[in-house]
């Protein structure tokens, strides 16, 4: 009580209904596509909240249990049903994939010697340095290439540095400042040091041919300019925390080293083609909504989420604004702030005590330059005022803002935005089944190793007579490494594999691609196989003539080369041992005779011709008994599978080996040489 009598008054107040809601079915449909897309759901449910009834003022909290039905929507309708459709469409793509490419109707065994196929199209060489010859780089050599301790210290102080960095913070004290940059200092005399030693080691021109060399050549560049503008110059140059950050690049060099990343890189290299077609795609859709989207919306009044950031202005700033909503980030609010229909005719001048026909009496108008009019409120206004002064920036229909926006989520976010996922765990998927194939990664890794040391400088060659230590050097299913027979086996896969000869020569891809058919080869369709071999042929020695020979008939001109060597070789003892035999015919004859001249004599001790025979033939380093010489001249004149067999090498066998005189060698120990083997040493 205030003593003051107060005339009574009229609060003109008025409330309307939500811009969505569930009016009629129409709206009812927009406002769940919204809540299923989970932006801005809440909102909607607090407003539903708050319904009393028809025609009545809305009351907070009024209906508290509407919210179970748009809590049993999200999950039935955006978490099962939306991702069900999604994932129905994924699906379908993928099976006209298939289809296309020919693989819905391959077996197991032809899907896995495709995905092996394409695994080789993105196995390569290396350079393997080659020591070098003067003294002084050999340390260096050692140190920085055959050291595996060099790289995990590197490793750390790559660790150590990123520690570091993160040291860094706001109100640092000098002291502080003065520990973090003396530690760059010593990091990156590391740095500069370890790009110096393998300089030392493998030479300039060696250095920038291998990619991550030069990677850390940019990186060591970049960290001596950022150390040299730190102690240069007391200014804050805005770019110097960005010198910073490429020393932390370096982590990357753990990709090559660890088999995990390395599966995943893979992985991503694989997906590569697939994501340039389905991004090209997405940004076609894009261009076409950015272009509509400035004929539509460009002139439209900025509201509180069409504003300078964001708005279809121009052609950049359109297509913000729908990268913007693909990600899902207020789409709705985009979308209802291109429906305005309400004060959206633009004031351009002032417009200053101007007398104006408005509905039918003369009025005094006032206006500034940016006052907005309403088209249904000032419509009499708008009519009076010269066109040249007034900008339309009302929405032409709030439908075409609706149609928009859904058709555009539904296009790109909801299938092209997930097709690039799908395509992504769908070569996860395969690169993970590889690893239980026949040949897997590691099998392939374990081949190009062992290559690489046969062929340092990475020309793709190696001479035909080295893929019997190839193959030895490779453990199975694509060698015969720790196998039995291990010379057999690299026999019968020389003479299976197909391995182009090309000037007693065999080329690295071709070389494993025939050894992988061997294991894992399967008939594929023409088409899908010419799909395949497209990329392996652009990796492949370009010839005019195809090679007339391969790898086998080497092996099998050598295997027929060596058995007739050793069969010329045996046939040169043939004249040897027949004279062995006469002597020693013409022994038992003369000891017939001196043992009945010795009887009659008495003479049994006496120096004979028998003992000189005998002292002549020990001379030759000959003991053997008459029935083994039988055996062995048989064996020569008949047997010459005794000859050294190619199968335990592509090297013709070595000739007989002829002991020397002051020697005597047993008839076993003959036996060995005539094989090939070595001889023991002398007694």
């Amino acid at each position: 009580r205030i003593g003051v009598d107060v005339p009574a008054w009229t609060l003109a107040t008025q409330w309307s209904s939500p811009l969505v809601r569930f009016d009629n079915v129409a709206q009812a449909l927009w406002a769940l596509f919204q809540m299923a897309s989970l932006e801005g759901w809440s909102n909607v449910m607090y407003a539903a909240a708050d319904v009393v009834g028809p025609d009545e003022q809305p009351r907070v909290d009024a209906n508290q249990y509407i919210a179970l039905f748009f809590v049993v929507f999200i999950v039935l309708g955006s978490f099962f049903m939306l991702n069900l459709v999604i994932g129905v469409s994924i699906d379908k793509f993928n099976r006209m994939k298939e289809e296309a490419g020919g693989s819905l109707l391959l077996t197991d065994a032809q899907k896995q010697w495709l995905a092996i196929q394409k695994m080789l199209t993105t196995t390569s060489l290396t350079t393997r340095w080659v020591p070098p010859k003067e003294a002084w780089r050999k340390p260096f050599y050692r140190l920085t290439i055959e050291s595996p301790g060099w790289d995990h210290f590197m490793i750390g102080v790559i660790l150590a540095n990123v520690l570091v960095l993160l040291m860094t913070h706001d109100g640092m004290s000098g002291a502080w400042v003065t520990a973090l940059s003396a530690l760059n200092v010593a990091f990156t005399a590391v740095y500069v040091a370890e790009m110096g030693a393998k300089l030392a080691a493998i030479g300039l021109a060696n250095y920038f041919t291998y990619g991550w060399n030069v990677f850390d050549a940019f990186i060591v560049a970049v960290s001596v300019a950022g150390v040299v503008l730190d102690y240069a110059t007391t200014q804050q140059l805005t770019f110097l925390p960005l010198l910073r950050i490429f020393r932390v690049a370096r982590i990357f060099k753990l990709i090559p080293k660890a088999k995990g990343l390395r599966t995943l890189l893979s992985t991503l290299l694989w997906s590569l083609p697939a994501l340039v077609n389905v991004g090209s795609l997405l940004f076609l859709f894009m261009f076409m909504y950015a272009v509509m989207g400035m004929s539509l919306f460009g002139p439209i009044k900025w509201g509180d989420n069409i504003n300078r950031h964001a708005n279809f202005r121009n052609f950049p700033n359109a297509l913000l604004v729908l990268f913007r909503a693909m990600t899902g980030e207020n789409w709705n609010l985009l979308m209802q702030d291109c429906m305005v229909r309400d004060t959206c005719v633009l004031v351009k001048a002032d417009v200053a005590n101007a007398t104006l026909l408005v509905g039918g009496a003369n009025t005094t108008v006032s206006l500034a330059a940016g006052d907005y009019l309403d088209p249904s409120d000032d419509k009499a206004l708008i009519r009076a005022l010269p066109a040249d002064l007034l900008e339309d920036q009302c929405a032409v229909h709030p439908f075409l803002a609706i149609a928009y926006f859904c058709t555009y989520l539904v296009l790109c976010a909801y299938l092209l935005l997930q097709l690039v996922i799908a395509i992504v765990l769908d070569n996860i998927q395969s690169q993970y089944a590889m690893e239980e194939a026949v040949i897997r990664s590691d099998h392939v890794y374990a081949f190009v190793e062992t290559w690489e040391g046969l062929d340092p400088w990475g020309e793709g060659y190696i001479p035909v007579k080295h893929l019997t230590t190839l193959l030895m050097g490779v453990p199975p299913p694509l060698g015969v490494k720790g196998l039995d027979h291990p010379a057999q086996r690299v026999q019968q896969i020389v003479m299976t594999a197909a391995m182009p000869n090309r000037a007693n020569r065999v080329h690295f891809l071709e070389t494993l691609h025939a050894l992988t058919r061997c294991v894992a080869g399967a008939e594929l369709p023409e088409e899908t196989e010419y799909r395949v071999h497209d990329k392996l042929v652009a990796r492949l020695p370009r010839d005019e003539v195809p090679p007339k020979y391969n790898a086998g008939h080497y092996y099998a001109a050598m295997y027929v080369q060596t058995a007739i060597r050793g069969f010329l070789a045996r046939r040169k003892l043939v004249p040897l041992w027949q004279a062995v035999l006469e002597e020693e015919e013409e022994e038992a004859r003369l000891a017939a005779e001196e043992a009945a001249a010795a009887h009659v004599a008495g003479l049994a001790h006496a120096p004979t011709s028998l003992g000189r025979a005998k002292s002549k033939r020990m001379a030759r380093g000959v003991t053997l008994s008459r029935a083994q010489r039988e055996e062995l001249l048989a064996s020569l004149l008949g047997n010459p599978s005794l000859a050294h067999s190619p199968t335990t090498s592509i090297r013709p066998s070595p000739p007989p080996k002829v002991m020397p005189a002051r020697h005597t060698i047993s008839g076993a120990e003959w036996q060995r040489g005539l094989e090939g083997s070595p001889a023991p040493a002398p007694r």
